[in-house]
């Protein structure tokens, strides 16, 4: 069944929840059942058919590590046995999603760790070697390539930056610059709109075909308003980081978010423990690298590179622009000062 996310009107970061929870709920889910035939089991409010699953398998694993995203593993065990998979769009279920920075970021690392455990398991290898190439297609970019792709992504960025800084130390000037400038800004297009605005258009499809134009409009200016880009810059490192030290060193868990209210303010040495090393650290890699090519000469204007200024910022930032109580400049000394 499709999710109502009755969460959504609890602060600017329930909304952004909801609003990736809506557009996969709803659209994305219609694609994968028909035409895609690809849609699996992705927990609540999935119905099973009990009679079936327990004589085909069940939906328990060996392995608890492995199969922690035990929801569409169960989801790939029908499929291999010849089933289908529905999706009825004419019953709703509440439910309430994440409103917390911290919540969001851990249930998305939790999701990421899962499709890095997925993604070295046989169901998918299976999966993978019997689907013909339009089901293939469609199940990678609803499913694991989506992580994968947001992995490349990410680190690609970390590339781009390296070969700014070899053009500015490189002392070959007959290359156009203003070639290379047009490449940089067509670059940093891209990126930006794969790394959230491109997910976007799919939610904004959802809401000007069930609520109207003028409520669609209203609801993306007030979460470009509220930040939206960054916290959605901020999450694509979640997953990246997530998925890749998954596939590297394993390790996934299940992770008991939770779903309060967010009402206190997070201490800022907490913050840097959660995200310094996965975010902040990647972030400043990124500044200091684009600094440094812009000191020794990079022949490209400072305007060129407003697609990393976005993700350096939201990556140093987010996690504080998203605090509560974050202009409270008494309290935000205070928690600087008071140390580990």
């Amino acid at each position: 069944f499709r999710e109502w996310v009755f969460s959504e009107d609890s602060g600017a970061l329930a909304e952004f929840a909801a609003a990736t929870e809506r557009s996969f709920g709803t659209t994305v889910q219609r694609v994968m059942h028909n035409p895609g035939g690809c849609r699996f089991h992705y927990g609540h409010p999935d119905c099973w058919d009990k009679i079936f699953t327990m004589t085909n398998g069940g939906v328990s694993k060996a392995n608890k590590g492995l199969h922690v995203s035990e929801d569409v593993f169960g989801g790939y065990n029908v499929m291999l046995r010849g089933r289908d998979i529905s999706y009825v769009d004419y019953i709703a279920v509440g439910k309430g999603r994440d409103m917390g920075f911290e919540t969001i970021n851990t249930f998305e690392a939790k999701v990421a760790g899962g499709n890095g455990e997925q993604v070295v398991s046989r169901d998918v290898h299976r999966l993978a070697r019997r689907f013909n190439t339009p089901r293939l297609l469609t199940w990678y970019h609803t499913g694991n390539g989506f992580f994968i792709n947001t992995s490349l992504l990410m680190y690609s960025l970390l590339v781009n930056a390296w070969l700014c800084l070899l053009l500015a130390f490189s002392s070959n000037r007959s290359v156009d610059g203003q070639v290379l400038q047009d490449a940089l800004a067509l670059l940093g297009g891209m990126q930006l709109l794969q790394l959230g605005s491109l997910s976007v258009l799919v939610y904004v499809a959802t809401v000007w075909l069930e609520d109207g134009l003028v409520a669609t409009l209203k609801n993306v200016l007030r979460q470009l308003v509220s930040g939206s880009l960054l916290f959605y810059v901020f999450r694509g490192q979640t997953t990246a980081h997530a998925f890749i030290s998954d596939v590297k060193y394993g390790g996934a868990k299940y992770a008991a978010t939770g779903r309060g209210y967010k009402l206190q303010a997070t201490p800022f040495m907490d913050l840097f423990q959660q995200y310094g090393r996965s975010h902040m650290w990647y972030g400043s890699h990124l500044l200091l690298l684009l600094v440094v090519a812009l000191a020794v000469g990079l022949p490209l204007p400072i305007a060129s590179l407003w697609s990393y200024a976005l993700v350096i910022l939201a990556l140093l930032a987010a996690p504080f622009w998203f605090n509560p109580f974050t202009f409270d400049w008494d309290r935000n000394k205070a928690s600087i000062e008071a140390g580990p």
